[in-house]
């Protein structure tokens, strides 16, 4: 991203197009899918409401505020892995981000 943005190039940033909550502070850091943007990046890929997102490639999330930095960054159509718990079961789902709606 920062040398298309070097060479004057046009940049549009990562959307994953979910709202999320603050977990509880009796859970394990992570957060919750409150819901999600139907047609998004998030919907392609089977996130669903209730889905809790422990992991964004790799990397533990801990707050909203990260997985959001962590996602904005990123230029639209890069593919990140998204660790969740779904029903108990852990499980990893591959996302290509969307274009940021202006």
């Amino acid at each position: 991203m920062l040398d298309d943005l070097k060479a004057g190039r046009d940049v549009r940033h990562g959307f994953l197009g979910v709202r999320f909550a603050v977990e509880r502070e009796d859970e394990a850091g992570g957060v919750i899918v409150e819901a999600v943007v139907a047609g998004s990046a998030a919907d392609r890929a089977g996130l669903r409401p209730g889905d809790h997102v422990v992991e964004f490639d790799g990397r533990p999330i801990d707050n909203p505020t990260r997985f959001q930095n962590f996602i904005s960054v990123l230029p639209a159509g890069e593919i990140v892995r998204l660790g969740i718990v779904r029903g108990g079961r852990s499980l990893e789902i591959v996302v290509e981000l969307d274009a940021r709606p202006e």
